[in-house]
């Protein structure tokens, strides 16, 4: 049985508080990513502390199978009318085409178009800019 999502269900906010999103799979690839633009040019612009509007806005979306979930709350939220463009980053596990499959198939089933491939920007009737990426771990010896 599938358990009922919250927005409070990955530690995010209830409400959208920045222009850009990043959608990410799990609390360890928001850390780093906030980690990571912490430490750049980009810090002023990223929402460290959700203490107001920011460029920059990291989710978790929790597992794969949650992002349709997420992307459907998401679009329900205060603040989503300000969305200037969302990117999801997620893992491929051992399948990258199966990855790209499952993320554009949540991006449709929620009303969003889906970019033809990785790393490439498609906008919304809204003007929101969709675009999305994945990651392999590669185990090294």
């Amino acid at each position: 049985m599938t358990k009922n999502y919250s927005p409070d269900d990955n530690n995010n906010p209830k409400k959208i508080i920045g222009r850009n999103i990043i959608l990410c799979e799990g609390l360890d690839a928001k850390l780093f990513i906030l980690h990571f633009l912490g430490t750049t040019k980009y810090v002023d612009l990223v929402d460290l502390k959700d203490d107001g509007v920011r460029e920059i806005e990291i989710r978790n979306f929790g597992g794969n199978s949650q992002l349709t979930t997420h992307l459907m709350t998401l679009k329900s939220l205060d603040g989503f009318e300000k969305v200037k463009s969302i990117l999801i980053i997620r893992d491929a596990e051992s399948n990258y085409e199966s990855a790209i499959s499952e993320i554009k198939s949540a991006l449709k089933s929620n009303g969003f178009p889906a970019p033809n491939s990785v790393c490439k920007k498609v906008k919304d009737e809204n003007g929101i800019a969709i675009i999305f990426c994945y990651f392999l771990l590669v185990q090294v010896n």
